[in-house]
């Protein structure tokens, strides 16, 4: 079984490089955590990341809802957005796709630097090995998630 999610479009600033820009496309899922039975009353976006290597939120997110961040095993890591620390526990993640919401435990991270951003990123470990496959057709706007055969 195949479960597509179309890209969220996204508003953008005209800049230098971009003059003509205002939308960008940006595979999305919205997102909320569960930490020790308290589940956030919020959903939040994650960018679907195949260059992430796990699943890393928002800081102010898991404060939010009483995560004490800070108390997770440190984990350093270097992105796009640059270098910070992630701290990583285990959660309960829940993601929208085609409407149905979809739980599954996961060992992430939270870090003050996506705080600004207020954007999660679904990596590699936690997210993508729960399907068989995760395809981006990147011209039409479309990620595909093969379900693993039961």
């Amino acid at each position: 079984m195949i479960l597509r999610v179309p890209y969220a479009e996204m508003p953008i600033a005209a800049n230098e490089a971009f003059p003509d820009q205002k939308i960008r496309h940006y595979p999305l899922l919205r997102t909320s955590v569960e930490f020790q039975g308290k589940i956030s009353q919020f959903a939040f976006l994650s960018i679907i990341d195949s260059g992430a290597d796990n699943c890393i939120f928002p800081a102010i997110y898991g404060r939010r809802i009483g995560i004490p961040v800070e108390s997770g095993k440190k984990y350093p890591y270097a992105g796009a957005a640059g270098l910070g620390v992630a701290y990583f526990h285990n959660m309960k993640v829940s993601v929208e796709i085609e409407d149905k919401l979809c739980s599954f435990d996961c060992y992430c991270g939270f870090a003050d630097g996506l705080s600004d951003l207020g954007i999660g990123l679904l990596g590699r470990h936690g997210f993508f090995e729960l399907f068989r496959s995760v395809s981006f057709r990147q011209n039409e706007k479309i990620v595909e998630f093969e379900l693993n055969p039961q």
